[in-house]
């Protein structure tokens, strides 16, 4: 892990009470997509925004990942989709 995110990381750690934590949203942008996962107790989910709009289209396009209860399956499934989505798979 870079430097920066591991000292962010250190940093949200300085300021979260974790026992009155409900709800974590992450967005995450790479060159090519921007990814905002969703987090709750019973609850994960994904989704993908392209930045690059497909040859002949002006708009971008917004696709749903794999989401369902908390659970490293469903983390696997969304962590498996960005994967794919970068390798230019998608």
């Amino acid at each position: 892990m870079s430097d920066f995110k591991k000292q962010f990381f250190e940093w949200l750690g300085e300021i979260s009470s974790l026992d009155r934590i409900e709800k974590v949203e992450v967005v995450i942008y790479t060159n090519k997509n921007k990814y905002e996962i969703s987090a709750e107790q019973d609850y994960l989910g994904a989704f993908a925004v392209s930045l690059i709009p497909k040859e002949g289209e002006e708009w971008v396009n917004l696709r749903d990942l794999p989401d369902g209860d908390f659970s490293r399956e469903t983390w696997d499934g969304i962590k498996q989709a960005i994967n794919h989505y970068e390798a230019g798979e998608a």
